[in-house]
């Protein structure tokens, strides 16, 4: 779950920008940090297209979620049903967003060579490590 919610984040700070994932050069590429062939990219790029398409769409389900929760901060008549509800429904949002994350990461990794795999296991920890350590930042601050 850790793992999920780490890669979930990451991957949405990196391809989310406000300039489209289509429109932007990445610093990241995991298709390049792998060194994919033709064959490897052309599928990657196919699956990555609907994968993003299906992220952007959960992100912006779970923030006109939120955005409706917070709508009601001045709202003396709110209700713990309410915001209980609510609540549910963003969870299960960003549990699909990270199940998403997971198959998406399952279909690289079936894309890759034995090499590769090794690499993507790396990639996915560092992933996790820095996110951990600027969690650990923000809660100095």
């Amino acid at each position: 779950l850790i793992f999920l919610m780490i890669s979930n984040g990451y991957f949405l700070v990196h391809y989310m920008s406000k300039r489209g994932h289509r429109d932007h050069d990445y610093k990241f590429s995991i298709a390049k940090k792998l060194n994919f062939d033709e064959k490897q990219m052309a599928a990657y790029d196919s699956m990555k297209t609907a994968h993003f398409d299906n992220m952007k769409s959960l992100f912006k389900k779970n923030m006109g979620l939120k955005k409706a929760m917070y709508s009601k901060v001045s709202d003396e008549n709110v209700t713990q049903s309410y915001l209980d509800s609510i609540g549910d429904l963003i969870a299960k949002g960003e549990k699909e967003k990270d199940i998403e994350m997971f198959k998406h990461f399952k279909k690289v990794r079936a894309l890759c060579n034995d090499k590769q795999k090794e690499q993507l296991t790396k990639i996915i920890n560092d992933a996790i490590k820095r996110r951990s350590m600027r969690r650990k930042h923000k809660k100095r601050d």
